[in-house]
């Protein structure tokens, strides 16, 4: 769904900006790389818990809100509309918060255990007691 964006730096896209969407303040950063002399491709995705779009005036009443880091997503996968400026398709947000649910995390690690047999059995092992 299009949602607005406050943004509060830009290049080529917004590389720092917040969106609103079902409730929740999310923070998507991309801030340039000095070792590298280029921004990255990908967004850090973070969560302001307790806190609306409205409520957000300025970089300075987001900057020091605590945050927590659910994730990243490819700058490519997030959509803005025609002027990069006042609108994002919130979609991306499905699969950065599916990223983190709890069952994605159980499924990942029984996809890694199960890629070494070693691995495998010292697991079975443990949960065995």
């Amino acid at each position: 769904m299009k949602r607005p964006i406050k943004y509060f730096s830009f290049w080529d896209v917004p590389r720092t900006f917040v969106v609103e969407s079902d409730g929740k303040l999310y923070l998507l950063t991309s801030e340039f790389d000095e070792a590298v002399d280029e921004y990255p491709n990908e967004y850090e995705v973070f969560v302001i818990p307790d806190h609306k779009l409205s409520a957000v005036s300025d970089w300075k009443s987001v900057a020091l809100l605590p945050t927590t880091r659910i994730g990243r997503v490819s700058i490519s996968s997030v959509s803005f509309d025609s002027t990069h400026r006042g609108f994002v398709d919130d979609s991306f947000l499905d699969v950065v918060t599916a990223l983190n649910s709890p069952f994605f995390v159980i499924m990942e690690v029984r996809r890694f255990f199960s890629q070494s047999s070693a691995l495998t059995s010292l697991a079975r092992r443990f949960i065995a007691g």
